[in-house]
């Protein structure tokens, strides 16, 4: 059986499963920080409702400051239609509703957290270190499907990062779904590798499952 390969489909998915996470926690920071800032956007609205209604309370004031008695409004042409005067000489004052003002005012709501489906597999790895010539360390990977959960599948292989055509893995042992299979080493796998069949035989005996 020939155990030399490339696939590191196990660290993938470690990665993608880190990947994932940020992704989450990213949302959520997200989520958090609007729901922080809605405060100061209520302010700003209620703060431009005031304003508004200021605004208007000041033009009020100044049309009613313009009538004249008799009855009549000075307008652009100095004069204008005439308007109710009350008994003391002066037209009544417009009530202006605050409440309906700033009742009219949408405030910002707070987009609801949508529930994701997020990947919680866990990936756990044991790096022994080794003193050889071409390996340096014998790691052996665990796989959770939860943190609750037992182990589902677990591998063990080495490295050569020193080949000139880049890094070469060579799986040892693995063991899924309860039945271990211990890959056959030879002399032409080792040639593969890089590494004497010696080295490589001891190494696999440091794999921790």
């Amino acid at each position: 059986m020939s155990s030399t390969i490339c696939n590191s489909s196990a660290v993938d998915a470690y990665l993608q499963e880190l990947s994932n996470r940020e992704v989450e926690r990213t949302r959520r920071l997200k989520v958090e920080n609007y729901r922080r800032e809605i405060p100061f956007q209520v302010l700003k609205y209620i703060g431009i409702g005031l304003a508004m209604a200021i605004v208007l309370l000041a033009i009020s004031k100044v049309i009613n400051s313009t009538k004249v008695p008799g009855g009549f409004d000075i307008g652009a042409d100095g004069y204008g239609p005439k308007t109710p005067i009350t008994s003391d000489g002066y037209s009544s004052d417009t009530i202006i509703d605050i409440d309906a003002i700033l009742n009219g005012v949408k405030m910002p709501v707070a987009p609801p957290i949508v529930d994701t489906k997020v990947v919680r597999n866990y990936v756990i790895f044991d790096e022994v270190e080794f003193n050889g010539k071409v390996i340096n360390e014998v790691v052996t990977g665990r796989n959770y499907a939860d943190v609750n959960s037992d182990v589902d599948h677990s591998w063990c292989y080495v490295m050569n990062s020193t080949s000139p055509a880049g890094s070469i893995r060579l799986s040892l042992i693995t063991i899924k779904d309860g039945e271990r299979t211990d890959f056959e080493l030879n002399q032409a796998e080792a040639n593969k590798f890089g590494a004497s069949l010696e080295e490589i035989t001891r190494a696999k005996k440091e794999c921790t499952i």
